[in-house]
């Protein structure tokens, strides 16, 4: 047919053209990863400015107002270890935490309404990223503690599900939390969260560079034992289990390994926060 051929040249040229934006975008995602790798001249840059405003400000009012975004410098590591120390205190304290997780402001605000979209409700997505912030910076008790919390919020509900947000309301012994009417459930920032903090507990760092993963699992009550099989990592697929609840010991140990599977072996050291710490391969174990 006469049109049969001018089809033809013109999905070519879509596709010629959608390949070259292709290899545009990954050059371009590449260059900005390169960019965006921090020294440590720069992170004391970021710690200096972050210093010098809070500095500016009054820290009783700031306080008063507080909401769970220092959380997310805690992720990005930009905050002094004193700083640090002060917002992990914050964080975890009655005015943030309603015992579901960390409201995003704090119950002395003026405006503060434990329904409101932003001003006070719980947000799972957003208590992942304090959780994990939490224990990079050194604090595994305080991330055990709202990683479980906003974990056991999703086991509350009917559905076992992390909505996107639920009220900022506090805790009552034998009910599921408050729901925020116009939460989207179920939603991927909120699903997304559960991995994220179970992540958190286990201490998983994996370092691709060397093919090394690490796991430092942190003391909770959620489980006596867990066990994680087919973890993609390194080319191959990794099975571990963690065992132990409060006040016994917990350890990593091998299981399963099948064709192109590894396990972590029980080579154990001092972990993150204190716990023991399993390294894969083994030859790693001890190495910083």
């Amino acid at each position: 047919m006469s049109f049969g051929r001018p089809l033809c040249a013109r999905s070519r040229a879509t596709c010629i053209a959608r390949s070259k934006h292709s290899r545009a975008n990954a050059q371009s995602w590449r260059s900005e990863r390169r960019s965006s790798r921090a020294t440590s001249t720069e992170i004391s840059g970021c710690r200096a400015r972050v210093s010098s405003r809070r500095r500016s400000t009054d820290v009783n009012s700031a306080w008063k107002r507080s909401p769970s975004n220092p959380g997310h410098c805690l992720w990005s590591q930009i905050l002094s270890p004193a700083r640090a120390h002060a917002v992990a205190e914050r964080l975890v304290s009655p005015e943030l935490f309603s015992g579901w997780g960390i409201r995003t402001l704090s119950t002395r605000a003026i405006n503060y309404d434990p329904r409101s979209y932003h001003n006070g409700s719980v947000w799972p997505h957003d208590n992942a990223i304090a959780a994990a912030g939490l224990r990079f910076s050194g604090f595994p008790a305080e991330a055990e503690v709202v990683a479980r919390a906003t974990l056991e919020s999703g086991m509350a509900y009917a559905d076992r599900r992390l909505p996107e947000l639920f009220s900022g309301a506090e805790r009552v012994l034998g009910k599921a939390p408050e729901d925020y009417e116009a939460s989207c459930r179920p939603q991927n920032w909120g699903a997304a969260s559960a991995f994220q903090m179970i992540h958190t507990l286990l201490g998983l760092e994996a370092d691709a560079t060397r093919g090394v993963l690490k796991i430092a699992p942190v003391e909770t009550g959620l489980w006596r034992r867990i066990e994680v099989s087919g973890l993609h990592f390194g080319g191959h697929r990794l099975d571990f289990s963690v065992d132990g609840g409060r006040g016994q010991g917990r350890r990593g140990a091998a299981r399963r390994p099948g064709r192109n599977r590894r396990s972590l072996n029980g080579r154990l050291g001092k972990g993150c926060g204190g716990g023991p710490e399993a390294t894969w391969p083994p030859e790693y174990a001890g190495r910083n």
